[in-house]
C-alpha cells in the first residue's frame, strides 16, 4: 500500500494585516533603524553609571573624605558619561521621529482586501 504524498498548508488568519514595501521604503526603514546616537547613548550610560556607582561606594567606605585617584577618575568619567548619555539620548529621540513617520506612511497606503480565494498559488515545493 502506498502512502499519500505529504501536503503543505498555509494557515490563513483573516485578522492579520500585511504591508507591502518597495525597495526604497525597505532601505529607508533599515537606515532609520541604524542610529549612531543610540549607540553613543548606550555606550555612555554603560560606562557612566557603573563609574558613578564605584565613586559612591568608594566615598561611602571612607570615614573621612580623602580624594584618591580612583575616586576622582570614577567620579569624572561617571558624571561625564551620564551627561553625554543624556545628550545623546535626546539626539536619538529627536531623530527617531523619521522612523515613526516612515512606518505611518507605509500603514496609510491603500488597503487591498485579500481572501483565500484571491489567488491560487498552487502546490508548494517540498
Amino acid at each position: 500500500m502506498t502512502e499519500p504524498a505529504p501536503q503543505s498548508y498555509i494557515h490563513y488568519d483573516p485578522n492579520r494585516v500585511d504591508y507591502s514595501l518597495t525597495d526604497e521604503e525597505l532601505q529607508n526603514l533599515a537606515n532609520a533603524g541604524n542610529s549612531n546616537w543610540k549607540d553613543f547613548f548606550i555606550f555612555c550610560l554603560a560606562v557612566g553609571i557603573p563609574c558613578a556607582i564605584n565613586a559612591a561606594v568608594e566615598i561611602s567606605k571612607q570615614d573621612t573624605f580623602v580624594s584618591t585617584l580612583s575616586f576622582n577618575v570614577n567620579l569624572i568619567v561617571g558624571i561625564l558619561g551620564i551627561i553625554l548619555g543624556a545628550a545623546f539620548g535626546i539626539a536619538w529621540h529627536r531623530t527617531r521621529t523619521t522612523t515613526d513617520s516612515l512606518i505611518e506612511k507605509i500603514k496609510n497606503k491603500p488597503k487591498v482586501p485579500v481572501t483565500p480565494s484571491f489567488m491560487n498559488v498552487g502546490a508548494l515545493d517540498q
